[in-house]
């Protein structure tokens, strides 16, 4: 299965018809403007609509990759993009989306759609860099990462998750759908090891969103995949 561009399983939900006409292609044309991620908190007067986490390991719930960092003693610390040798890492603003006041989490970077089909659940993309205190193998990342998923309430995954990219660095990429409190909701998320002067980091990109929205979500990410710029 050909995975180009985080858009995937959004426009893999408007293949079975649960919204319109998807597509895994990126738009060749587009109006967004590149922003830098910082460490400067995002400053808008939108809220973020609050995001389910994970559950805590339970029997027959999946490891996550923290979870198993946890286990063989690696901690992770959050992180912010060009602070103390961590790698910089410049996300573009999509046309149509704008930053969030209330960033979730360990992010140090959100937006939310300004078109959703239901304004109190708007799309989210985030992004969280975390740094780890040992190095780890780019395999370790790929049989680990699809957990966090796994482990969201009713997951089903759309396609099969594998090898992608974001930034020309190679990612794990994988995304389904979900129950957000009774609202069938979009997921899809790259994980990705990066290594610069500070350490071994770290860096997770997930867009959430209602069905309804798939398509904001589908020309979001391929704005995401087309100009991210990372430099480790």
């Amino acid at each position: 299965m050909k995975l180009q561009t985080f858009a995937w399983a959004a426009a893999a939900v408007a293949a079975v018809g649960l919204a319109g006409c998807g597509s895994d292609s990126a738009p060749e044309e587009t109006s967004a403007a590149s922003t830098s991620a910082s460490a400067a908190a995002p400053t808008s007067t939108s809220a973020a609509p609050q995001q389910p986490s994970a559950p805590a390991a339970a029997p027959g719930a999946s490891m996550t990759l923290s979870g198993y960092l946890s286990t063989v003693g690696i901690t992770e610390t959050p992180a912010r993009p060009g602070v103390d040798g961590a790698p910089q890492i410049e996300l573009p603003m999509p046309a149509g989306w704008q930053q969030a006041i209330d960033v979730p989490g360990d992010s140090f970077w959100a937006i939310i759609s300004t078109t959703p089909k239901d304004p109190e659940n708007p799309g989210i993309i985030q992004a969280v860099l975390s740094k780890v205190s040992k190095d780890i193998s780019i395999d370790t990342v790929f049989t680990y990462a699809s957990g966090e998923l796994q482990n969201l309430p009713g997951y089903q995954a759309l396609g099969q998750g594998g090898r992608g990219q974001l930034g020309g660095i190679e990612a794990f990429q994988m995304g389904g759908q979900f129950d957000n409190n009774g609202v069938t909701t979009l997921v899809a998320q790259k994980t990705l090891l990066l290594r610069s002067s500070g350490g071994t980091y770290l860096l997770k990109v997930r867009a959430t969103g209602p069905v309804d929205d798939a398509q904001t979500l589908v020309a979001a990410t391929a704005d995401l995949d087309e100009q991210t710029v990372i430099t480790q």
